[in-house]
């Protein structure tokens, strides 16, 4: 009697596998579904709409009619060179500066008024005033991008480019300039944080707050809409004020 050797269960099931309908392995499927069914990779139909919005263009023209005709050469260079991206600005609808979520955003502006008026009063009153004046001008900013006011937004960001960033450059200046005064660069940077922090404590916490700032910066031109954007944006607002004070402190002690 010849023994037959069955086919090995791999095989079988690769067979299956792979065949096509129309070999006779496997019935030929029938859909019930009339589309496809989504992939868990990707979003939901609404969420994708919001991740693929991008910033809105503002649609006034560069022109004196929308800024002062003094400010419109340094508009026109930063526009141009940054092909038009300066002076374009997340859609905040239907958030506004009366809804909860908005006024809560604007809130968030007085963590520069907390620590620009307390710098001025206790040793570092240039950097406190533009602490003050950048928290300000970023409040009518952000007041002018909830109302959905193209044109306004227009004059309110670029002032609020010049405040921020005369802020941000002296108070980067200042941490530059203390870390001679505290130690030599190798020597702060081979401390590692626990050795920076028991070394002088507001350039660790400037330097730590400083790091959220900037992430939740760039985090929130990556997702710049509604609901991301406002809870970005208010850590970048509370971080960078943060920093701005521990950048103040550590000036003034430096000089003492």
């Amino acid at each position: 009697m010849t023994s037959r050797h069955p086919l090995p269960p791999l095989l079988i099931l690769l067979l299956l596998a792979y065949a096509p309908p129309s070999q006779g392995f496997l019935p030929a499927p029938v859909s019930h579904v009339s589309r496809p069914l989504p992939s868990p990779l990707l979003p939901p139909p609404a969420l994708a709409s919001a991740l693929a919005s991008k910033k809105a263009p503002l649609s006034t023209p560069l022109t004196p009619s929308s800024l002062p005709a003094p400010l419109l050469p340094l508009a026109e260079l930063l526009d141009g060179a940054s092909d038009g991206w300066a002076f374009q600005t997340a859609d905040l609808s239907p958030e506004t500066p009366s809804t909860p979520l908005g006024a809560a955003f604007l809130a968030t502006n007085l963590g520069f008024l907390a620590a620009g008026t307390s710098l001025a009063l206790n040793g570092s009153p240039l950097l406190g005033l533009l602490t003050d004046a950048a928290g300000l001008v970023s409040f009518w900013y952000h007041y002018d991008q909830l109302q959905g006011d193209a044109a306004a937004v227009r004059l309110s960001l670029l002032v609020d480019y010049l405040t921020a960033g005369s802020s941000l450059l002296l108070g980067l200046f200042y941490l530059l300039s203390a870390v001679p005064v505290l130690d030599p660069l190798p020597a702060l940077l081979a401390a590692g944080p626990a050795g920076l922090l028991s070394l002088s404590p507001p350039f660790f916490y400037a330097v730590a707050s400083s790091v959220v700032a900037v992430s939740s910066l760039l985090l929130c031109w990556v997702w710049e809409y509604g609901l991301p954007y406002l809870l970005l944006h208010s850590v970048w607002h509370l971080a960078s004020a943060v920093t701005c004070y521990f950048v103040g402190v550590l000036r003034a002690d430096t000089l003492l």
